[in-house]
């Protein structure tokens, strides 16, 4: 991971085919309480 925050975690991926660099990726992604549907802290397990 490249960066928490309470809320939200974001991850840098580069992507490479043969060798060769295809992609560089930067998705940002949240927990979500599937009962109410609101963001939920980062479980400590993912916490640095």
């Amino acid at each position: 991971m490249d960066r928490t925050e309470a809320l939200r975690w974001t991850v840098i991926a580069r992507i490479e085919v043969a060798g060769r660099l295809a992609a560089i990726a930067q998705p940002v992604g949240v927990f979500i309480d599937l009962q109410t549907g609101r963001p939920v802290p980062l479980p400590a397990q993912m916490r640095p």
